[in-house]
C-alpha cells in the first residue's frame, strides 16, 4: 500500500485531528435563550421562597408572644371548657384554633395526643416547600415588595378630601345645614420610608395615633389642624385601616358630628433620643435642708425581654459625691411594662442652699433583672431647679451615664456553626475581676453549661494565676440543633482557684432566650445570623448558679 494513501486516510474519520467551526449567530441565540431561560426559572423560584419566608415572618410577627395561660399566637387566655395545648416542638402553650394534632394512629392504648402550633407548622412546611431539609440551609430567596403604605403628602389628601366633599354635597344636601361652609386645612403630610413591612404608620402626634375612621368620625367640616412651629414638629401622615373606612360617606358624619369645632394641637414635646421621658417633680426645705425628688412616671421606654416590656426602677444619686460617702437612693420595681407609674418621693439630707447651685441630680434606669441589671437610661438635672419650688420637670432620658461603674465584665463570644453543628462559645477575657487572695490578686477560671443539655457536657477554661484582666481565648463546643437554642440557656461562672479550701466565686452569666437587654440581644443575633462571629462585653453579677 502507498504511502501518501495511508497519510491520506489518517486526516480523515475519527483519527484525525481537526479544528471545531465557530458557532453560527443562531446556536449562539439558542445558547443566550437557554441561559436566560435558566436565569428566569432561578428568579422565580427565589420570589417563591421568599413568599414563604415573608409569610412566615409575618406570622411570627403577629405573634403574642409566651405568656403564663395565655395562647402564644392570637393571647387568648385558657378556659375551662377549651384548655390550652401544649407544641411537641417549642414546648408553648397555644389554644385549640391554633395547633394541629400531629397523632395519626390511635389504635394503641399507649397513644398520646400531640399537637403542633401553627408557627411550627409553617415553619415545617417552609422546610420542606423550599428545599432545606435537604441542603440543611435556606437557599437563595428574594422578599416580594413592599405593599402601599397608605401615605399620602398634602396635596393628594386635599384632593382626595375635597372630592368627598364634592360627592356628598351632591348627593345630600338636604340633610345638611343651609349655609354651613365645609373648610378643611390640611397640614403637610410627608412620604417615609418604614422599616417594617406591616402596621406601617405614622403618629399624629406623640401620643396618639390617627386614622381615617377617626378623624372622619370627630367631624370633617369642623377639622382644624393647627401647627404652630413647622420647624421644630415631626412630619404627620395617616393610617389606613381598611376599604370601609375610606368609603364612610360625608352625609352620615355630618348627622353624627357636633356642633362644635373640633381642634386638633401637639402638645409641646422634649427632643427624644428614643430612651423615653421621665417626669419627675422637685423641692427643697429650708428648715430640714433636704431635697425632696417625687419620681412620677416614664413614658416610652425601651423594651428588655421577649414580650417587648421591661421592669424598671430608678436610682437617684447626687453628684459630685462628697469623699468615698454615697447617698444613692433607689425606687420601687414596676413590673413589665413600657409606661411606668413610680408615685414615689425619695428624699436627701444634708444639702445646704449653696450646693444647690454647685450639685446636680443623677438620674438612671435599670431593669431588674434576677441574673443582672441592665440600664435603660439616663438623665441628669442642676440642683438649682428647686429654687423654682415646687419644679416640675420632664426629662428625656438619655445613653449610659458617665458615673455608671464598670465592674466585673467578661468578653464573649458566640458562633453557631452549621458544619459542625454545635454551639461555639469563645471565652476571651475577663475585666475588674475582684480580688479575693490575700496578695491584691485572684486566680480565675471559667465553668461553662448549656441547660438544659442531653450530652450533659461542662466546661471549663485554665487557670490563670494572680490575675484580675484574665485573657483566656479558648473555644468550646456544645452540640446542638439551632432549633432547640430558643430552649436552652448557657450559664457561665467565675471562681478564683484555691487549695485546701472551696474555691471563691467571683461571678455568673447567664444568656438565652428568658434574658434581658444586651444578654439577649447577643443570643437572638447568634440564633438570628449562624456562622457569623459574635463578640459582647456582659456584666458579671452575684448571683451564684447550682
Amino acid at each position: 500500500m502507498c504511502v501518501s494513501f495511508i497519510i491520506k486516510r489518517l486526516r480523515t474519520g475519527w483519527s484525525a485531528a481537526r479544528s471545531d467551526p465557530p458557532l453560527t449567530p443562531s446556536e449562539r441565540d439558542a445558547i443566550a435563550a437557554v441561559v436566560k431561560r435558566a436565569e428566569k426559572l432561578d428568579e422565580v423560584e427565589a420570589k417563591r421562597v421568599g413568599r414563604l419566608v415573608a409569610r412566615l415572618e409575618g406570622m411570627r410577627r403577629s405573634a403574642q408572644g409566651p405568656a403564663p395561660r395565655c395562647c402564644i399566637l392570637c393571647g387568648e387566655t385558657s378556659k375551662l371548657l377549651a384548655p390550652l395545648r401544649t407544641c411537641s416542638i417549642c414546648r408553648n402553650s397555644a389554644c385549640p384554633k391554633c395547633v394541629i394534632d400531629t397523632l395519626h394512629q390511635r389504635s394503641s392504648i399507649y397513644s398520646r395526643e400531640q399537637y403542633m402550633c401553627n408557627l411550627c407548622a409553617e415553619t415545617r412546611e417552609m422546610w420542606k416547600k423550599s428545599g432545606a431539609w435537604f441542603f440543611k440551609t435556606l437557599p437563595k430567596y428574594i422578599l416580594p415588595d413592599r405593599k402601599f403604605t397608605g401615605r399620602y403628602n398634602d396635596s393628594e389628601l386635599a384632593k382626595s378630601l375635597q372630592e368627598h366633599a364634592g360627592n356628598s354635597s351632591n348627593e345630600g344636601k338636604t340633610d345638611s345645614e343651609p349655609g354651613s361652609p365645609l373648610s378643611i386645612h390640611p397640614p403637610t403630610f410627608s412620604r417615609q420610608p418604614s422599616n417594617t413591612d406591616s402596621r406601617k404608620s405614622v403618629n399624629l402626634s406623640q401620643d396618639h395615633e390617627w386614622c381615617e375612621t377617626d378623624i372622619l368620625s370627630h367631624g370633617v367640616s369642623g377639622l382644624n389642624l393647627h401647627r404652630t412651629d413647622s420647624l421644630n414638629q415631626r412630619s404627620l401622615g395617616l393610617k389606613r385601616t381598611g376599604s370601609k373606612g375610606s368609603a364612610y360617606s360625608l352625609r352620615n358624619i355630618r348627622k353624627e358630628m357636633p356642633k362644635s369645632t373640633t381642634q386638633i394641637e401637639r402638645p409641646p414635646t422634649i427632643p427624644d433620643a428614643g430612651y423615653g421621658t421621665l417626669e419627675i417633680k422637685l423641692a427643697y426645705d429650708n428648715g430640714t435642708s433636704s431635697v425632696a425628688v417625687t419620681i412620677l412616671r416614664a413614658r416610652g421606654l425601651i423594651g428588655m425581654d421577649m414580650t417587648g416590656l421591661s421592669d424598671p426602677f430608678c436610682r437617684l444619686e447626687v453628684l459630685p459625691r462628697e469623699g468615698t460617702y454615697s447617698n444613692r437612693l433607689r425606687t420601687k420595681t414596676v413590673h413589665k411594662t413600657k409606661n411606668p407609674e413610680f408615685n414615689e418621693t425619695l428624699h436627701f439630707f444634708g444639702i445646704t442652699e449653696s450646693d444647690l447651685a454647685i450639685k446636680s441630680l443623677e438620674i438612671v434606669l435599670f431593669d431588674d433583672d434576677r441574673y443582672g441589671c441592665d440600664q435603660m437610661g439616663s438623665a441628669t438635672v442642676p440642683l438649682r431647679e428647686c429654687l423654682k419650688s415646687p419644679a416640675q420637670l420632664r426629662l428625656a432620658l438619655s445613653g449610659a451615664s458617665g458615673s455608671e461603674a464598670t465592674g466585673p465584665r467578661l468578653l464573649l463570644a458566640l458562633c453557631y456553626s452549621t458544619k459542625k453543628r454545635a454551639l461555639v462559645v469563645t471565652i476571651c477575657r475577663g475585666a475588674d475581676l475582684p480580688p479575693q487572695d490575700s496578695n491584691g490578686y485572684s486566680d480565675p477560671f471559667v465553668k461553662l453549661h448549656l441547660d438544659p443539655d442531653p450530652y450533659h457536657k461542662k466546661h471549663k477554661t485554665s487557670i490563670k494565676w494572680r490575675n484580675l484582666n484574665p485573657v483566656w481565648n479558648e473555644e468550646f463546643l456544645f452540640e446542638t440543633r439551632p432549633t432547640e437554642l430558643s430552649r436552652q440557656n448557657l450559664t457561665l461562672t467565675v471562681w478564683d482557684k484555691d487549695y485546701g479550701k472551696p474555691n471563691d466565686f467571683l461571678g455568673s452569666l447567664v444568656l438565652g432566650a428568658t434574658s434581658k437587654g444586651r444578654r439577649l440581644k447577643h443570643w437572638m443575633d447568634c440564633i438570628k445570623f449562624p456562622d457569623h462571629r459574635h463578640e459582647q462585653w456582659h456584666s458579671l453579677t452575684d448571683t451564684q448558679h447550682l
